[in-house]
């Protein structure tokens, strides 16, 4: 699952973890199964939504896990970054963290399935709204997502945390459920 999520998010990572190995390195032990939903074709995992609640978080670890992938000073920074990525999630709200399907397997609706996955486990927890946040230039996913009932409800410029994110804007995107 790391290598999926590394591979379907590199230039977002990258500037944070810097190489693959190191990278991999922190994710695969930080990342909680208990809030993803996986595609698989026999055993190969081909697709993973990832969420987080109020409560819980696809990608855990903080600075004590960095520090011991990276160092101190390389834990410090980076944990700093990090924040950056993380947004807050209201009490009726799933935030999706990603939704990532192995090239190969692309253009087969597995994306469109894992979402409704997760929206039938949004509904049965209580939830009211699904919400994610979605570069302004993956026209692609911004595309999924609007056939799939969300709407953007802003977007928000990154001014010079462009070079982070690799983009120039975020735009935040609801669904009702």
């Amino acid at each position: 699952m790391a290598h999926l999520f590394w591979q379907a998010f590199e230039p977002k990572l990258a500037p944070v973890f810097g190489t693959r190995a190191k990278g991999v390195l922190f994710i695969a032990p930080n990342l909680n199964s208990n809030a993803a939903f996986c595609a698989f074709d026999g055993q190969e995992l081909v697709g993973v939504v990832g969420f987080r609640t109020a409560e819980a978080g696809f990608l855990q670890g903080g600075f004590r896990q960095m520090r011991a992938v990276f160092g101190l000073t390389g834990g410090l920074w980076r944990s700093a970054l990090l924040e950056v990525y993380g947004q807050p999630v209201g009490p009726q709200e799933v935030l999706i963290d990603g939704v990532f399907v192995d090239t190969p397997w692309q253009g087969r609706r597995i994306g469109t399935r894992l979402l409704h996955a997760l929206s039938d486990h949004a509904i049965g927890l209580g939830k009211t709204d699904l919400v994610l946040d979605v570069v302004a230039e993956n026209t692609r996913a911004v595309a999924l997502y609007q056939r799939e009932g969300f709407a953007i409800a802003y977007t928000k410029k990154l001014g010079l945390r462009r070079w982070l994110f690799k983009a120039t804007a975020v735009h935040r995107m609801t669904k009702t459920l």
